[in-house]
């Protein structure tokens, strides 16, 4: 466990990465990891 304020605190890019999964990945079904890939950095 790490204190917050430490390097090992994971906050930030829970909070990047969370409204990305819910704008792009939850709502798509992709087929491939590439169709996946390239829908999200388009």
């Amino acid at each position: 466990m790490s204190r917050i304020g430490n390097g090992d605190d994971k906050a930030p890019m829970k909070r990047f990465f969370a409204p990305l999964k819910k704008e792009f990945i939850y709502q798509e079904h992709y087929k491939t990891m590439t169709q996946a890939s390239s829908s999200i950095f388009e």
